[in-house]
């Protein structure tokens, strides 16, 4: 299976945040910037599905 990657800009302060978070939990950057996406992208389609 191919990933399409994505490009996220992010300041310096918020990229060390994550990655002081993903250090500390044992997992990398990647898995917890696709969470996070996962997240947005399913509170935005519920979001979406309540305004029509």
């Amino acid at each position: 299976m191919k990933r399409k990657g994505t490009n996220i800009r992010m300041t310096v302060e918020v990229r060390n945040e994550i990655f002081n978070v993903a250090r500390q939990s044992g997992r990398t950057l990647s898995e917890i910037v696709r969470e996070a996406v996962e997240e947005w992208l399913k509170k935005r389609e519920k979001r979406e599905r309540s305004v029509k």
